[in-house]
């Protein structure tokens, strides 16, 4: 109803601008007629009148327009932020960037910019034209005829549909620019993809000084003031005060007809940017249903992980080993539901109920406080913390950013987080990378017994005598599975992996630990 109340707004103002100067013009060359003051009395309280009032409905109409479609946009961007976070694995980071922020505001622009200026501009051409049909039937013909012409200067465009998805090209390329800066350096190659964004910008650049918005206001002035001019001669024989009326209002009129000329050449490029918007969340699957528990049914992610099946009720401890790319991460953001299956069933708890921490999760400018709570009503977990937070100047205070961690400080942190949140399934993914392999060992000896399901992926098999089940991933499939007592004693990836381990922990073991290296 706001944007209703907007646009009758709009029109309003719009209406009292061309009043305003139509009764100036002929209160001006009535007053010189020299007439008795009773004869201009109307015209100047209309004038007043006019005045006061197109002030007050403009600001009604823009606290409206905008008001309206700020809190649409506000929700709007919250549904689409959960279809990006539904689809993270389909969406690139500068795409997602992209929908989030170019796209939403191309929603603002379309009702603001192109929407309301369409309906303002035809309801106050119409009246003008009526109006001037009223005074002189040849007149309103004209005006009619110089209403179409300056239509068809919208309408007849070249449409510029490319500026949304160049835009979010040029996001992904500073994504890429910033993101990879180190590894850009290393191999020589920071110059080719800052000329790739460079470019990129210069086509955006390009398409922005392409839009004749210039020509099109140059066309409306033009063809404004000629139908003007024609429409004040046909009514001159009403007498001077009504044909200086005619004019003047008729250019107020095609003034108002500009921002619509103008939208009309935007609008191609806010229809491709609403459709992007549609796409994303017509081809978003809904939310399933929060049911409790976890269970995958032979489920299958296309060239990822193929007919697994798992099943996680409450308190039980579960590891994933597998050499990398096996699948481990796909099957943890199969929990998590982050990731659909493309064949079988997935049936994912509540989020609320599963919480994880992966590799990529990401490290906010924070204190490490902040950092490890994130918003949970609790104290943080300090288990993984206690030997690095005891070396932090500041302690929890102590300000962080992802520069500023090594990988092994990185996982302490993303440990600590998840398990803070408590929650009653934990997803953790490869959490003691990085870490010495006695730390390593104790940290996720813990976290096997902690209260709660448990679905750990890991290299390091120290620990995993705590788990309940172990499942040996090849190449997205379940090549073994059963307890840690069971697989040391087969054939197969685990037991080799789990003396090699054994092995290397012997070997690097300092002698004054109790250790004995091994001979040649």
């Amino acid at each position: 109803m706001r944007i209703v109340g907007a646009a009758a707004a709009s029109v309003g103002a719009e209406l009292a601008g061309v009043g305003l100067m139509a009764t100036a013009g002929w209160l001006l060359l009535r007053a010189a007629e020299r007439p008795q003051l009773g004869a201009l009395a109307i015209a100047i309280v209309l004038v007043r009148t006019l005045a006061l009032g197109r002030g007050g409905l403009r600001y009604g109409e823009r606290l409206a327009g905008h008001r309206a479609v700020l809190e649409y946009v506000t929700e709007l961007r919250g549904r689409i932020y959960d279809a990006v976070a539904r689809r993270r694995d389909a969406l690139s980071h500068g795409d997602a960037l992209s929908r989030l922020v170019s796209d939403v505001d191309a929603v603002q622009d379309a009702v603001l910019r192109c929407l309301l200026p369409w309906i303002t501009a035809a309801v106050v051409g119409l009246t003008a034209a009526g109006a001037a049909f009223l005074v002189d039937p040849r007149a309103g013909a004209v005006v009619l005829a110089g209403l179409v012409a300056v239509a068809l200067a919208g309408v007849v465009r070249s449409p510029d549909t490319t500026g949304p998805a160049l835009r979010a090209r040029l996001a992904e390329e500073a994504d890429e620019l910033i993101g990879g800066a180190p590894e850009l350096a290393v191999f020589g190659a920071t110059g080719r993809f800052r000329d790739r964004a460079v470019a990129t910008s210069a086509r955006i650049a390009a398409l922005d000084r392409a839009a004749p918005d210039g020509v099109a206001s140059a066309f409306v002035a033009v063809v404004g003031g000629a139908t003007a001019l024609a429409a004040g001669v046909l009514t001159a024989h009403r007498g001077l005060p009504v044909a200086a009326a005619v004019v003047l209002g008729l250019l107020g009129v095609f003034e108002t007809a500009m921002p619509a000329v103008v939208a009309a050449r935007r609008w191609p490029a806010a229809r491709a940017a609403l459709a992007r918007i549609r796409d994303l969340l017509a081809n978003t699957p809904d939310e399933p249903a929060p049911t409790g528990e976890v269970r995958l049914v032979r489920a299958t992610v296309a060239g990822r992980v193929s007919e697994v099946d798992l099943e996680v009720p409450a308190g039980r401890k579960i590891a994933l080993v597998g050499p990398s790319g096996s699948g481990k991460t796909t099957l943890l953001r199969l929990i998590e539901g982050s990731v659909r299956p493309t064949g079988g069933a997935a049936v994912a708890a509540d989020p609320n109920v599963v919480r994880g921490a992966f590799a990529d999760d990401h490290v906010f400018t924070a204190t490490l406080r902040d950092n490890v709570l994130l918003g949970a009503d609790a104290e943080p977990d300090d288990t993984a913390l206690a030997p690095w937070l005891s070396t932090l100047p500041d302690g929890w205070a102590t300000e962080l950013s992802a520069t500023t961690l090594s990988g092994g400080q990185r996982a302490r942190l993303l440990l600590a987080r998840a398990r803070t949140a408590r929650p009653d399934v934990l997803l953790l993914d490869e959490p003691v990378e990085g870490l010495d392999p006695a730390t390593a060992d104790a940290l996720l000896a813990d976290v096997l017994t902690r209260p709660g399901a448990v679905v750990v992926a890991t290299h390091r098999l120290g620990a995993l005598p705590h788990a309940d089940e172990i499942l040996v991933l090849d190449n997205g499939r379940v090549v073994q599975r059963g307890h840690h007592d069971v697989l040391v004693e087969q054939a197969g990836y685990y037991r080799d992996h789990w003396l090699s381990e054994r092995a290397l922990d012997e070997f690097a073991r300092p002698a004054s630990a109790g250790g004995r290296r091994p001979g040649p």
